[in-house]
This record gives C-alpha cells, structure tokens and sequence, in this order.
C-alpha cells in the first residue's frame, strides 16, 4: 500500500476557491424571532436580516427534530419543529441557525433575539 501523497500545487485549486467564495457570509447580529407553541411542537418565525428567496433554519442542538421548510412571508422565515414526543418543548433561541440565499448572496447567523 502506498499513501505517498503528492507535491502542493502551483497555485490554489479554482474549484475549493469557488466553494469558499460561494459559503454563506456570516452575520454577527442576532435577528428578532417569536417561537409558539404548536399542537405538536413549536412554530419559530425569524425576521431575515436581508431580502431572500430561500432559508433554512437548524436546531444546533438537536439532531432529532423534523423541521419544515420555512415559509418567506415579506421579511420573514417561519418553519414548524416536531420533536419525538410531538408536542411543544422548550428551546433555547441562542441554538437556531438561519441560513438565507437572495439574489446578493447568502447569510447565516446562529441565535435570536426573542
């Protein structure tokens, strides 16, 4: 077996460049958000810290939650968690994270203020 890795290149690798290039600016602002009870979870709506056609929201700290595609209404997101007790639980806002895409680019910011 042979691990022999090969010489750095000349210049840097245009495709990892562009990747880079195309990764979602980080916001150090936290952007206002409202989190209701639902019937079987919480509904979290985000307002987007700039105009944008598409979002996704995470939950930093749980990898057990549905979460829907958030809705865009003006300027903001709103999606609906589940967890696997379907019903409402609680939720630190500083674990949501916001990614939105526009025509300027994409943002992503982690937390918000209730």
């Amino acid at each position: 077996l042979d691990l022999t890795a090969p010489g750095a290149a000349a210049s840097p690798d245009a495709r990892i460049l562009d990747a880079l290039a195309a990764a979602p600016e980080p916001l150090a602002d936290q952007p206002a958000c409202r989190i209701e009870e639902i019937a079987d979870g919480l509904r979290v709506t985000v307002a987007l810290p700039k105009p944008a056609e598409l979002a996704a929201l995470e939950v930093t700290s749980r990898d057990d939650l549905w979460i829907s595609a958030p809705q865009i209404t003006g300027a903001e997101a709103s999606a609906e968690l589940v967890g696997p007790e379907a019903a409402p639980f609680p939720l630190d806002p500083g674990h949501l994270r916001l990614t939105a895409i526009g025509a300027s680019g994409a943002v992503e910011t982690t937390g918000c203020r209730l």
